[in-house]
């Protein structure tokens, strides 16, 4: 069992740089009324790296408190995001620590700069949705296989498609119609220039068709009521594309039926 020592010597503990910013005024608050800090010792390594506890020790300093820690010599520097005991990281402290390791979390830091967009979303797009996609970016495994600059390229387009209907509604865009919109402007076939136009033209259709919470209702009101609507050239129409949920023994499966991978709620029930 780790032995808990004590020590005014804070001199002696080093923070990790990519760790996440030190901000103890509430934990000072929460000291000064009942000191727990002997109860929860932050967590070392050998070498006095802190792998947990970095708030409790700011928060002891500016008190001039002495400071409970153990010395775990089985852990080092990558195990921080694992250790969080007291408050645990968001996808914002994940992203910090890892990104200057991992080229892959340094992209999403930067298009999120570059586009204005939320890390969820674009973790989410860069794994196709896949429901352990921040599972795996909270372990430090998130790696992009898509093209970078296409993805860029993607971005671009996905914001002034946002960008022009959150000024017309005044109002953010639900998850559904980013998760619509992307999947939209992700086709082959899908052509921009022509979407806009539509959009400017039929503000009443999209608009109802962001009313819907279901990201497949949405993605497929966007083509057939603003996209494909009133074109002369059927061929520059688009369909929207069933996808089967693989199912064990589908074919006796009465109620088994083509629905979108990213209509959750449908395919779960199966």
């Amino acid at each position: 069992m780790l032995s808990i020592q004590k020590t005014t010597d804070y001199s002696q503990f080093k923070s990790f740089a990519s760790n996440r910013d030190v901000s103890p005024e509430k934990l000072i608050e929460s000291i000064k009324k009942h000191n727990m800090l002997e109860s929860h010792p932050i967590i070392v390594t050998k070498n006095k790296i802190i792998i947990d506890g970095q708030h409790r020790l700011a928060a002891a300093i500016q008190l001039k408190v002495p400071i409970y820690y153990v010395v775990d010599d089985s852990l080092e520097e990558n195990h921080i995001p694992l250790c969080q005991t007291q408050r645990p990281w968001n996808l914002d402290h994940y992203l910090h620590f890892y990104c200057e390791k991992y080229p892959d979390y340094q992209f999403v830091k930067d298009c999120m700069k570059e586009f204005d967009l939320k890390h969820h979303f674009i973790v989410e797009v860069c794994l196709d949705c896949n429901k352990s996609a921040f599972s795996i970016f909270r372990k430090g495994e998130f790696k992009i296989k898509k093209d970078k600059e296409d993805l860029k390229k993607k971005f671009y387009l996905f914001c002034r498609v946002r960008d022009f209907c959150q000024n017309v509604q005044k109002s953010k865009f639900t998850k559904s119609a980013n998760m619509a919109v992307w999947r939209l402007i992700s086709r082959h076939d899908y052509v921009h220039d022509q979407f806009m136009h539509k959009l400017e033209k039929y503000r009443d259709e999209w608009i109802e068709a962001f009313k819907y919470m279901n990201i497949r209702t949405v993605y497929e009101k966007l083509i057939l009521d603003v996209y494909n609507r009133c074109n002369k050239d059927k061929k520059k129409n688009l369909i929207p594309e069933p996808v089967k949920v693989k199912l064990k023994n589908y074919t006796s499966n009465p109620n088994y039926k083509d629905v979108s991978l990213w209509d959750e709620d449908q395919a779960q029930s199966y």
